[in-house]
This record gives C-alpha cells, sequence and structure tokens, in this order.
C-alpha cells in the first residue's frame, strides 16, 4: 500500500501525478478528449491576447513612450488635422510640452539608387516631417544622422531618411550608403541616413522621410489644417494637464478668430491614438475568447467530474484503509496535472502557429501588426490561465470527493 503524507509534498503529489499518467493509458479516449478540450481553450486565449498585446497594450518602441502624445482639432464633434500653426502654439506652452512635431503623408517617386545596374523606377509611401520629429520620439538613425534643425529651409531640404527595409531591399544593404544621392519627385536628394528596423512610423508602410517645408503664411492661419502632430509632454506634465492647457489655448485662438467659431483641441496618449479605431474590436475578440474558455472549463470541468463519480467504489475503499478526504481531494487536483500539461503545451504550439498566419494575413488597416507576436507577457498569461483551468476543472472532483456519502456505495 502507497503511504501518503499530506505535509510531505514531492514523494505524494509525484506518486499522484504518475498514477494520473496511469489512469491516461488506461483510459486513453477521456485523455485525449480532455488534452483536445484544454489546448483548444489556451491557443483561443493566447492567440487573442497576443494580439491584443501586441496591438493595445504593449509599450511603442520610442523613448518613454508614456510621454507621447498626439493632438487633434475638434470641429463638428469630428477629428480634423490641425495647422502649422496649431503646433507652433503648442511649442509655446512651457511646462507642459518639451516639443512638438508635425507630419504629412507624401508619395515618392525613386528613380535609380540600385548597387547593380539599373534598376525600375519605385514608388515609395513617405512621410514630409519637421525636423525634430525624431527628437520628439527619442529615435536615432542605425546609419548616419537625423535631420538637423535648419533642413526645413528651401534649399536645404533635398535630404532623405531611409527605412531599414528599403535599405535592404532597394540598396543591398551596402554599409557605404550615407552620401549617395538619388531621384525623388524628379530632384536630386542625399541619403544622410538609416532608421533601425524596428521604427515604424507613422506606419510600417512608410519607407523614406524628407524634411517638411512650410508655405508662406502656414504659421498665420492663412491655410487650412492638414498636418499629424505629436509632441512630448514635459517631465512632471500630466495628460490631464496637457488636455486642460491645450483646451484653454483652442479658446484663446477662437477669440482672435472674427465672425468664426475655433474648434476645440484634443490630446489622446500616442499609444490610445494609435489603436483608436481597432480598440472595440479588439476589446469585444478578447470578450469572446474569454467566454469560449469559460466553456472549455465548464466541459472538462463535467468530464473529470464524471470520472470521478465513476470512480466512488475506489473513493470509498481509500477512506475505508484510512485515506482522509483531504487526500483524495489533493489527488483529485494533481491527477489532471498530465492532460493539463500536455494540452497546455499543445496549445501554446497551435497559438504560435496561429498568430503567425495572422500576422502573415493582418488586414492593411491594422495598426502595430508588427508588434504581435507571443512575448514573455503572453505567456505568463497562458501559465496563468492554465493554473486557472487546473483549479477550475478540479473543482467538481474535489467537492465530489469532500462531501459524497461513500458509506452507502
Amino acid at each position: 500500500m502507497i503511504e501518503y503524507d499530506f505535509c510531505c509534498i514531492t514523494p505524494t503529489r509525484f506518486g499522484d501525478i504518475r498514477f494520473g499518467v496511469r489512469l491516461f493509458r488506461k483510459a486513453p479516449g477521456f485523455g485525449i478528449t480532455g488534452i483536445a478540450i484544454v489546448a483548444l481553450g489556451i491557443c483561443a486565449a493566447t492567440a487573442v491576447f497576443s494580439v491584443v498585446y501586441g496591438v493595445m497594450l504593449r509599450p511603442l518602441p520610442f523613448r518613454e513612450p508614456e510621454r507621447l502624445v498626439s493632438v487633434w482639432l475638434l470641429r463638428h464633434n469630428e477629428r480634423n488635422y490641425p495647422a502649422a500653426a496649431d503646433a507652433f502654439d503648442l511649442r509655446q506652452l512651457r511646462g507642459v510640452f518639451d516639443d512638438v512635431a508635425l507630419f504629412e503623408n507624401v508619395n515618392l517617386n525613386l528613380v535609380g539608387g540600385c548597387n547593380e545596374g539599373a534598376c525600375e523606377p519605385e514608388r515609395l509611401q513617405g512621410a514630409a516631417v519637421s525636423p525634430n520629429l525624431f527628437s520628439v520620439l527619442g529615435m536615432h538613425t542605425a546609419l548616419g544622422r537625423t535631420f538637423s534643425l535648419d533642413e526645413d529651409q528651401p534649399g536645404r531640404d533635398k535630404v532623405v531618411l531611409v527605412s531599414d527595409a528599403l535599405w535592404r531591399g532597394r540598396f543591398g544593404a551596402d554599409p557605404s550608403i550615407v552620401g549617395r544621392t538619388v531621384r525623388l519627385n524628379g530632384s536630386q536628394y542625399t541619403i544622410v541616413g538609416v532608421m533601425p528596423r524596428d521604427f515604424q512610423y507613422p506606419s510600417g508602410e512608410h519607407q523614406a522621410w524628407v524634411p517638411l517645408v512650410l508655405e508662406p503664411g502656414e504659421l498665420t492661419r492663412q491655410v487650412t489644417e492638414n498636418y499629424r502632430v505629436v509632441a512630448r509632454l514635459a517631465s512632471g506634465a500630466t495628460l490631464e494637464q496637457a488636455r486642460r492647457e491645450a483646451a484653454a489655448l483652442a479658446k484663446r485662438i477662437a477669440s482672435t478668430l472674427p465672425r468664426q467659431k475655433g474648434p476645440g483641441m484634443i490630446v489622446d496618449s500616442m499609444l490610445d491614438d494609435v489603436v483608436r479605431d481597432v480598440r472595440p474590436t479588439l476589446i469585444l475578440l478578447l470578450g469572446a475568447v474569454s467566454f469560449l474558455l469559460l466553456i472549455a472549463c465548464a466541459n472538462l470541468s463535467n468530464l473529470f467530474a464524471a470520472r470521478a463519480s465513476a470512480r466512488s467504489g475506489e473513493f470509498a475503499v481509500r477512506l475505508a484503509l484510512g485515506a482522509s478526504r483531504t487526500r483524495l481531494v489533493t489527488q483529485a487536483i494533481a491527477e489532471a496535472t498530465p492532460v493539463l500539461v500536455m494540452g497546455g503545451g499543445l496549445g501554446v504550439v497551435l497559438a504560435q502557429l496561429a498568430v503567425r498566419a495572422f500576422v502573415a494575413a493582418a488586414p492593411a488597416g491594422l495598426p502595430r501588426a508588427e508588434s504581435i507576436a507571443l512575448s514573455a507577457p503572453v505567456l505568463v498569461l497562458s501559465l496563468t490561465l492554465l493554473v486557472v483551468t487546473g483549479l477550475a476543472v478540479s473543482l467538481a472532483p474535489a467537492i465530489q470527493a469532500w462531501t459524497a456519502d461513500f458509506t452507502t456505495i
């Protein structure tokens, strides 16, 4: 007879686990069904949380990303792009913003630049940016330099930064690319730097950045709003403070506009702004997979409860031989371990494949798709879910072992 000691964990619990493995071998149909239920539940939860974490929760890949904000104009309850003059006025709010940058999307037609022979012209998604954008984001180049502050002036603006993907694909990862000239939209530009591989701003589709040259009158509100504005909060400043100051600034600007109601200003954290459009869908998806996991736990719990009911005679014999009800409860929990471990491991493997397939087929409008991966926080959540699942599925047989009247069997 095996002697069980409740205070001694190792031999007793390992004996229970080995006993669970023997039960699995005796009833492979039961084990395979349990493993499948656990694997599907963990796979779904892990894969969906990988998407939610990568898009909504993973910090932006910039220096102190919690201090980065986006600024919009609010006109007729709709968000509008600010004007260059708005960015200039925001810079004057000392103690609120360290600096404010602006940019707009542009199309760039690239001619030449190949290392070997002639190559076809290429149309690039680019951005015209104020030279301080990279210091606002806290980003440096992998090769070369970013823009100097005077390169937003006509005649000094024919410089370009290229993405890591463009550098590798078009220029063959040439380490001497800095200083080379290329033709963009019919003009000669000098490549001054290559951005790091993980720099994908404003999106992963952007491959080149050129200085933004403002037109005359743009700082006097004589043109329409058309720029994206990002800012870095000053040290010690809060998002709520920035919102109050920006709202007050909008009121002051409105008072200077004759017979015209000026728009308000919205300040959001950059992360919230990036995922604003997809957040409701992701939250709904997370709720759906949580409900699916609850169903899996209920089914698995019923499966284990049915087996415990079929073994009521065995439990009665154990009680007659001196085993305590506490001992039966701990045994019921330990016996579920093989199914949970194998199902959880299979679920994580399936989740990894599902995440890779999702990233490969992700819709073009999904922000931060490049951040979706099976990361450490996701694996910690998977382990936590597995433990919670184990406790949930063991609860019914444990209660049954604790409360059943085996003397009537």
